[in-house]
């Protein structure tokens, strides 16, 4: 199964105005590339095709990140659950 996944837009708050979008979303697409590659979409995902957006669990902020790679796993960790159904904790 091959799975097309667009993510239009990350909106980051004032905090992480040092963080390069390129770069962040470089890290973000090899992050949930890695997290997808061993899991199964969400049955509802898996049957019905395309979907407009898709509820992820939340990202807990700087405080328990360290820079753009914990952002970035947050954000993954994020986007997986939404497409899993699995609602793991961010990294």
């Amino acid at each position: 199964m091959n799975v097309r996944l667009h993510i239009e837009r990350l909106v980051l708050d004032e905090a992480w105005g040092g963080v390069e979008p390129a770069v962040l979303g470089r890290m973000v697409e090899r992050e949930l590339t890695r997290l997808l590659a061993g899991s199964r979409l969400d049955r509802g995902l898996a049957v019905s095709g395309a979907v407009a957006a898709i509820r992820g669990g939340d990202v807990p902020g700087r405080e328990t990140a360290a820079g753009a790679g914990g952002l970035a796993a947050q954000i993954s960790a994020a986007v997986h659950a939404g497409l899993t159904g699995e609602s793991r904790g961010a990294p």
